[in-house]
């Protein structure tokens, strides 16, 4: 039977605090002889917490053959050399999730679109490589601060680190983001001068409407890119294997989930906790 993917029943972001669930949880899925299971995950930044456990318990009991992971991405589902290295002796829940995969040979890729076809996307919706790079270094610099990794004193170096990461994978060096270009695009487009405190204090999720900062705007733009890019994924590696578990953030499964109640033909939410 043909799985028939629709991708107009997305949900925006907004809506995902009305999910009503603890995270992390697990939607399962069937349909005929496919089972598909969506771990809702809770970001973390160690491997020892609630949601590493239910990665765990669901790779030994479900026995998924694919696994899809929210990866950095070359396109086509494909992760980088450099991801897999950090894999083996990173922190967090998409490292464990891939180093768990490596380790019982299950076949693992990421939903995430590349950063060039992000980029594409955007320039799509009138946002600029300038823009790009600049919300990157935002977004970095936000969650270096939020878990007080972040040398404040030192945020030059900060920046120059964050444009060097990703231009080794995007190619966009004529966007000289040095610290000068960067405070005075943040004060163009957020109109205010930069300051770390004012940068942590902003709304950054994805929306876009008379009271959306420029942050939540270019995220807003991401997702639009993103967001099918993940369904489609998770449609394509059902066409090929009869297990699959995703694990993506919790707001992701909300936005997804009418998508795959659609998809397949039942389904049902348990936290499943080992």
């Amino acid at each position: 039977m043909a799985l028939n993917l629709n991708l107009s029943l997305l949900r925006p972001w907004h809506d995902h605090a009305q999910r009503g669930m603890k995270i992390p949880y697990v939607t399962a899925y069937c349909s005929a002889k496919k089972e598909l299971r969506y771990i809702a995950a809770e970001h973390v930044i160690d491997t020892h917490n609630a949601t590493t456990q239910l990665i765990a318990h669901q790779v030994q009991s479900f026995h998924p053959n694919s696994l899809i992971i929210e990866a950095p991405s070359e396109g086509s589902g494909v992760m980088p050399k450099w991801f897999y290295e950090y894999a083996s002796h990173g922190i967090g829940e998409v490292a464990y999730a891939l180093d768990l995969a490596i380790r019982n040979n299950i076949n693992c890729v990421t939903g995430e679109p590349s950063q060039l076809q992000i980029i594409d996307g955007l320039e799509q919706q009138e946002f600029t490589k300038e823009d790009f790079l600049s919300w990157h270094i935002c977004s970095m610099l936000k969650h270096r601060y939020k878990y007080k990794t972040l040398d404040t004193d030192n945020i030059e170096g900060a920046i120059q680190e964050f444009r060097k990461n990703l231009l080794r994978q995007i190619p966009i060096a004529e966007s000289n983001c040095n610290k000068l270009n960067f405070y005075n695009w943040y004060h163009e487009k957020l109109h205010t001068s930069f300051h770390i405190e004012h940068l942590a204090s902003l709304d950054g999720s994805p929306s876009k409407n008379n009271t959306s900062n420029y942050l939540q705007k270019i995220m807003q733009a991401i997702d639009n890119v993103r967001e099918p890019n993940i369904v489609n994924t998770i449609h394509q590696q059902l066409q090929s294997n009869d297990k699959v578990l995703v694990i993506y953030g919790a707001a992701h499964e909300f936005k997804h989930k009418i998508v795959l109640q659609n998809l397949m033909s039942q389904h049902t939410i348990t936290s499943l906790n080992p």
